[in-house]
């Protein structure tokens, strides 16, 4: 969408940031924000539930349900923060311990590490 999520990421000292969306609407808004808030990161388009997903250490995905259980099963990354679905939904994630879990208004965020 906006890149809401990699800028704080960048805000909060992570890096290099990777940013992926599969519109390229949102891959520009992305970059032109970063650009405004003074942060550095790349911005690529690329579709999380069928193209090669990069390596990484921590990865953020804030979309529905569905796609985060299809992104979590492809994804090489030691810890995994999911969002962008209802408190009420838990996304199934073989492979993954779930950590924690935070609910505002009806909505939740997850954190998943790789299970031993």
């Amino acid at each position: 969408g906006s890149g809401v999520l990699s800028i704080a990421a960048s805000r909060l000292g992570y890096g290099p940031i990777l940013a992926l969306d599969n519109d390229p609407i949102a891959v520009q808004t992305t970059i032109a924000n970063a650009a405004i808030n003074g942060t550095t990161l790349e911005a690529v388009l690329l579709d999380g539930e069928m193209d090669e997903l990069p390596r990484a250490d921590v990865a953020v995905a804030n979309v529905l349900l569905a796609p985060v259980e299809k992104i979590l099963a492809r994804l090489d990354a030691g810890v995994a923060v999911t969002s962008g679905y209802l408190a009420t939904d838990l996304p199934v994630a073989p492979g993954w311990q779930h950590a924690e879990r935070v609910e505002l208004d009806g909505w939740a965020a997850d954190r998943f590490v790789r299970a031993p």
